[in-house]
């Protein structure tokens, strides 16, 4: 579950974060982040866990929250561990997402 706490990503201008699938690109969004300053700058502050207490313990659980959400759509390979969506994700005979069948 590391790894896909990873992979979520912010989106500045919708202000939402999402995942991309590693096969398709698709972004799925999940949550907005409620911010009254919602600065780039700000956002790497935040980012980084620098930002004030109460707008820090804002992003970490929206961020939380988006993760648990995004997380019923995809799916973790279990021979290369990547996070694919569930339309791209197919096990065929053991031999792995289209991912590992790609390589």
């Amino acid at each position: 579950m590391r790894r896909f706490y990873k992979q979520i990503r912010f989106d500045i201008n919708l202000k939402r974060f999402y995942v991309a699938c590693a096969v398709c690109g698709e972004r799925l969004y999940g949550k907005k982040l409620p911010l009254l300053c919602p600065s780039q700058t700000r956002i790497k502050e935040l980012e980084l866990g620098q930002g004030g207490w109460l707008e820090q313990q804002t992003y970490n659980h929206t961020k939380a929250v988006s993760v648990q959400y995004l997380s019923r759509f995809y799916d973790q390979c279990p021979h290369c561990g990547s996070w694919i969506c569930d339309q791209c994700y197919s096990v065929v005979e053991e031999k792995g997402c289209f991912y590992c069948n790609k390589l």
